[in-house]
């Protein structure tokens, strides 16, 4: 029902973890409004790196978004 999303004023890579984190999420690796990656991490022990402007962390499976869709966040 939610999702956490994080940008930045220009693309660079991101890294991002799963410590402590229960559940698998995706995350959407975006730049300049069109989906450059999406990787799932699992709970505990995953991780996750893109080159991005702006990261969008969803519940696994929950978007159905590929690489090369646009992406607008309102």
């Amino acid at each position: 029902d939610y999702a956490l999303v994080f940008p930045s004023d220009e693309v660079h890579r991101h890294l991002f973890h799963m410590l402590f984190v229960p559940f698998a999420l995706d995350a959407i690796y975006v730049a300049d409004g069109e989906v450059q990656s999406i990787s799932q991490m699992q709970p505990w022990t995953g991780w996750s790196t893109g080159r991005a402007d702006t990261v969008i962390e969803v519940a696994a499976g929950e978007v159905d978004v590929s690489v090369g869709d646009e992406v607008a966040l309102i």
